[in-house]
């Protein structure tokens, strides 16, 4: 169905279980090969926890952040503990909470369920607030209506700044760098020995990545580039991409952009002479045809495992509400077999006494019968 380019920035800490955007284009059957285009490194900030202090908000709007956060955590628990390994866990967490001055009441906005998931996943925090478009645009402005108090923004070294626009007129903004992504150096003889004359497309997850592929976008100035988003659109621009070569996702996340190659590979026509070439390309590399097939198909094996995975957890946890619910029910019946029983015994203690009284007074009555017979002889 069409081969892709993909930019990836590797990250040794991501917190995340979601399938990667080489599984979901694989999924739709797409061919696609992968780009490195740079690498997440952590920032150590010092006085971490005194700069968090008495934050009303925190604020993430990438997963990158939120690991960037958890390596901080991680670092200011292991402070004069030798053997520390820096692993974010329950106690270094409970330990930052103490030390920072932490407080219960503190609020929690991010860009996006996916990010959402992923501080949960990382610190086992809970979001009061998520926008609901993923970009930091929209969560600066829903900010500037329910925010108030000191807001902490962990964020890039290098942002897109577009949080910051819509919250330019705030006074107690905090910007910390938890992250910076850094270039990576590329084996020039590899990219230039790529076969692109299949290319349909390139897909750029975000705008640093799409100014480094600059030249490789250039070079195939004849295929599409998919954007993740609008600050991703807009660095495109800069560089020099023109406005009608780029295809925004509607939904600024891996689904979104999948979504968006799928319409444009379903608008395309097919051209015969490109299928017959692939079929040629394909006879002479059956190994390589063969391996991608496989691996498409252990990708497909792997979701549709977790699907059934996650459906059974589904139907698990609705018949465990419903087991609930069923045993509510039974002790509010259990209870009221209780209150009944306890009425029914009053009702008897009741037909006793007043059964008691009645042979009082029959007893009484024949006493004055006998007594008025015995006056009348």
């Amino acid at each position: 169905m069409g081969k892709y380019i993909y930019t990836y920035i590797e990250n040794g800490q991501m917190y995340d279980e979601s399938p990667s955007l080489a599984e979901l284009l694989a999924k739709e059957g797409f061919f696609c090969e992968k780009i490195v285009t740079g690498r997440i490194e952590y920032i150590k900030i010092k006085d971490f926890e005194t700069q968090i202090k008495d934050a009303q908000w925190l604020v993430f709007t990438s997963k990158n952040a939120v690991a960037g956060f958890a390596y901080n955590v991680g670092e200011m628990a292991c402070e004069g503990e030798p053997d520390c390994d820096g692993v974010l866990n329950g106690d270094s967490v409970e330990a930052f909470a103490v030390r920072s001055g932490f407080p219960d009441g503190i609020k929690i906005a991010v860009v996006g369920n996916k990010t959402k998931e992923a501080l949960r996943m990382a610190c086992g925090f809970e979001t009061d607030f998520v926008s609901y478009k993923s970009t930091g645009l929209e969560l600066g402005r829903s900010l500037m209506n329910i925010a108030a108090g000191k807001i902490v923004y962990l964020c890039a070294e290098i942002t897109s700044g577009s949080l910051e626009e819509a919250m330019n007129e705030y006074e107690n903004l905090i910007k910390i760098p938890v992250y910076r992504n850094e270039p990576v150096d590329y084996d020039g003889m590899e990219y230039d020995s790529m076969n692109c004359g299949d290319i349909d497309g390139i897909i750029v997850t975000s705008g640093s990545s799409g100014e480094r592929i600059k030249w490789l976008i250039d070079r195939l100035d004849d295929v599409l580039v998919y954007s993740i988003g609008p600050a991703c659109s807009k660095k495109l621009m800069e560089s020099g991409i023109v406005k009608e070569r780029i295809v925004e996702a509607e939904k600024h996340t891996y689904d979104g952009l999948v979504e968006a190659v799928r319409c444009i590979a379903d608008e395309k026509p097919v051209n015969d002479e490109s299928v017959r070439l692939d079929i040629n390309e394909y006879l002479e590399r059956p190994k390589e045809v063969l391996s991608m097939f496989s691996e498409a198909l252990r990708i497909l094996d792997r979701n549709t495992a977790e699907l059934m995975v996650d459906r059974m957890k589904d139907e698990m946890d609705e018949l465990k509400v419903q087991k609930g619910k069923l045993e509510a029910q039974n002790g509010e019946l259990e209870a009221r077999k209780g209150e009944l029983e306890a009425q029914n015994e009053a009702l008897k203690a009741s037909f006793k006494e007043k059964d008691a009284a009645i042979e009082a007074k029959d007893a009484e009555i024949e006493r004055l019968k006998k007594l008025l017979e015995e006056q009348n002889k």
